[in-house]
C-alpha cells in the first residue's frame, strides 16, 4: 500500500468512527478542508517539509511538481536534475506557478534543458523575479522545466520539476 493510500485509509477510519455520535455538548464540527491542500499534504507525506508547487497554463488544470533540493525549517535534501511531471503546453503560452499550502514567494528563477537531460548543463533561462512565478513555456519541444523558489520565511527554498511537452 502506498503512502498516500495509508493516508486515506486512516482517515476513513477516523471519520467513520466520528459518524456515530453528537459528540460533545457545545463542540463545533470542523470546518471544510481545501480538498487541493488536503491532497497536497497526503501526497507530499512530510508536514515538515517545503509545500507542494504546483504549475498551469493559463486556464488549464494544475499539475504537482516533482520535488528536488530543497531547504526547510532546518532540515534539507539534495536531489539530482528530475525528470518532471508531465505537462503539455501550447507554444506562447505562459506558466503559473501557486504552492500549496499557499506560502509566500520571494525570489524565483525558472529554467529548462531538453528532456532526458540528467543536470541541468546548458540550461537556458525562462524568466525570474519577485512574487508568484509567471513565465513564458519554452520553445516547440519536450524539456524539463526547474523552477527554484525562496520564500519569505528567510533560508527556505526548494526546487520543482515538470516535463513540458511544448506543440
Amino acid at each position: 500500500m502506498t503512502r498516500r493510500g495509508f493516508t486515506l485509509l486512516c482517515l476513513a477510519i477516523v471519520s467513520l468512527a466520528g459518524c456515530g455520535g453528537a459528540g460533545r455538548p457545545g463542540q463545533q464540527p470542523s470546518p471544510p478542508v481545501d480538498e487541493r491542500t488536503a491532497n497536497a499534504t497526503a501526497d507530499h507525506g512530510d508536514p515538515d517539509g517545503p509545500p507542494q508547487a504546483i504549475i498551469a497554463v493559463e486556464g488549464g488544470d494544475p499539475v504537482d511538481g516533482q520535488v528536488g533540493s530543497y531547504v526547510w525549517r532546518e532540515t534539507g535534501s539534495d536531489a539530482p536534475w528530475l525528470p518532471g511531471a508531465p505537462l503539455a503546453a501550447g507554444a506562447g503560452e505562459s506558466l503559473r506557478v501557486g504552492l500549496v499550502p499557499p506560502a509566500a514567494i520571494g525570489a524565483w528563477r525558472a529554467r529548462y534543458v531538453p528532456a532526458g537531460r540528467h543536470d541541468a548543463t546548458g540550461a537556458i533561462a525562462l524568466g525570474d523575479g519577485v512574487g508568484p512565478p509567471i513565465f513564458p513555456v519554452p520553445p516547440i519541444g519536450l524539456w524539463t522545466v526547474e523552477v527554484q523558489v525562496d520564500l519569505r520565511t528567510g533560508a527556505d527554498s526548494a526546487s520543482y520539476y515538470w516535463r513540458v511537452n511544448v506543440k
